[in-house]
């Protein structure tokens, strides 16, 4: 709100630092929009970045309590290339439940908790005209691995024949809000650069993010590189109406020191288990109430 100062000395804090002057940003200066997909009105900015360096600690923020476990078992759920909603709650995880009703996938003519062309397979199962797949996520690790200097170690998940059909009748019911992802490496540092192009800023973003930076560490640890910078590049980046509240009680605490979070040495990226990871050093604030998301 205004007046609100986030400058904090600590360089360690930076990651979090980022996130509230975001939220501050949005709820000073953001545009108001009166309707929204979700049928709640939003404040919202279009463009902003954010740079996260993993040598500062896990960015896992701190200001609220998030679970570890959910972000990394829906990381593994998507790299698997499974778009049912099955295979995630096997790994005890409900995230996605609202999306995969029984009503919904039939209005999509899909089978019962079936997402479709959802992240783990437009990652791992791009359709191509010929009839065949792209898989996104082993082409990229190769590409690491043979030519790391190369430019094209590209995944995306936008596919605008999956999003709608000829008529503009929705084929999918959330179309993919992060859009695409490139690693860049040099002098064997490797970084990872995200387009998210639909950010809820306060329920999504901060488990989105933790999610790429785990991605990141993944695969730096199987083509042997450093796991070095994410950089979060956001297009429509807002926050709900029925979030302003729980936006100020954020704005309100102290961030504390990030996390760390070590990962099992493998070459295969498709073998990684959930017990391959360690979080450590999380002592968040408490959760915020009637804050959906505090998963």
């Amino acid at each position: 709100m205004p007046g609100i100062r986030l400058l904090y000395g600590n360089e360690r804090r930076k990651t979090m630092r980022q996130y509230l002057e975001l939220i501050e940003i949005i709820l000073t200066k953001g545009s108001h929009k009166e309707r929204s997909p979700q049928g709640i009105g939003n404040r919202a900015i279009c463009g902003y970045q954010m740079r996260f360096s993993l040598a500062e600690g896990f960015p896992l923020i701190t200001t609220r309590k998030i679970s570890f476990r959910v972000i990394r078992e829906e990381l593994l759920w998507m790299l698997s290339g499974s778009s049912l909603l099955k295979d995630l709650h096997d790994r005890g995880v409900h995230v996605w439940d609202p999306w995969g009703t029984p009503e919904i996938c039939k209005s999509l003519n899909l089978s019962p908790g079936d997402l479709g062309a959802v992240y783990g397979a437009q990652w791992r199962r791009w359709k191509t005209r010929d009839g065949k797949e792209i898989d996104q996520i082993a082409r990229a690790v190769e590409g690491l691995k043979k030519f790391p200097e190369s430019r094209r170690h590209y995944v995306t998940a936008w596919n605008p024949e999956n999003v709608t059909d000829a008529d503009g009748n929705d084929r999918v019911f959330v179309a993919p809000c992060i859009r695409s992802f490139q690693f860049f490496w040099a002098e064997g540092k490797l970084s990872l650069y995200v387009t998210h192009g639909s950010a809820d800023v306060m329920i999504g973003l901060p488990f989105d993010i933790a999610e790429y930076a785990l991605l990141l560490l993944i695969v730096a640890k199987v083509v042997k590189a450093e796991a070095y910078e994410l950089v979060y590049a956001l297009t429509d980046a807002h926050i709900y109406l029925n979030y302003l509240e729980a936006a100020s009680m954020l704005l309100s605490r102290k961030p504390r020191p990030l996390p760390k979070v070590t990962v099992a040495e493998k070459d295969d990226i498709f073998s990684f288990m959930s017990e391959d990871f360690t979080l450590t050093g999380y002592d968040p604030h408490p959760t915020i109430p009637d804050l959906r998301g505090n998963l």
